[in-house]
């Protein structure tokens, strides 16, 4: 009888909800299921986090990539927080859990590109961050599956080019940041799937033409015609 008790007190102390564990460094807010990791010097993502996690913020800390499993059955996050780190890569199926995610910031990182799978399981993604990054090109494939995007922000880094059809799966996109970067020409109808635009930026820029079927016209032409 002792025997069992003390097995029955064991299982409801460690087992019973393991959701209650927090990985070493971070601080777990149990009543908003909110993992505060930020500014820990963190070098690779923690182990540990709870599933039932919501909001996971990793902010100011040393990750410089994101490896697969690293957020392995998160289902319930809504909320990534990696701005401020020095992630220079992600690597692909990275993301496969997160299909709920609504919010993530990239921003302040060292990202040369995004990997082509990038969207596969953020369906569900509404505001996507990469703000300060070093991007140099966008491709269809990254972006292709975030139906939901309501704001991108893509500002200050080092986009020279855009493929022709990349916004082409974000109709329901209202707000799109594409200010200093170094984007020269504009091909015509870009923007032309993108209904519910409210805001585009794309001040400090060198653009210097919209670019046609016909050929680039210059942006002193399209002023004068």
């Amino acid at each position: 009888m002792y025997l069992s008790f003390i097995a029955a007190l064991f299982f409801y102390v460690h087992g019973a909800d393991t959701s209650k564990i927090c990985p070493h460094l971070c601080f777990c807010y149990e009543s908003s299921s909110f993992v505060d990791c930020h500014n820990r010097h963190l070098a690779h993502v923690p182990h540990g986090i709870p599933h039932n996690t919501w909001m996971l913020n990793l902010r100011h800390n040393n990750l410089s990539g994101l490896e697969v499993g690293c957020f392995d059955a998160l289902w319930s996050l809504k909320i990534l927080l990696l701005s401020h780190n020095s992630i220079a890569k992600i690597w692909p199926q990275t993301f496969t859990s997160l299909s709920f995610l609504e919010k993530m910031d990239l921003s302040y990182n060292l990202l040369a590109h995004l990997p082509h799978d990038f969207s596969n399981e953020l369906t569900s993604l509404k505001d996507l961050k990469v703000a300060h990054n070093c991007l140099i090109a966008l491709g269809f494939e990254s972006l292709q599956y975030m139906e939901n995007l309501e704001k991108l922000d893509l500002s200050h880094n080092l986009v020279t080019s855009i493929e022709r059809g990349t916004f082409r799966g974000l109709s329901r996109l209202r707000h799109l940041y594409l200010q200093s970067n170094r984007l020269a020409v504009i091909y015509n109808g870009f923007f032309f799937m993108l209904q519910n635009l409210e805001v585009l930026l794309l001040n400090s820029n060198n653009i210097t033409g919209l670019k046609t079927p016909t050929g680039t016209r210059e942006c002193n032409q399209a002023s004068g015609a």
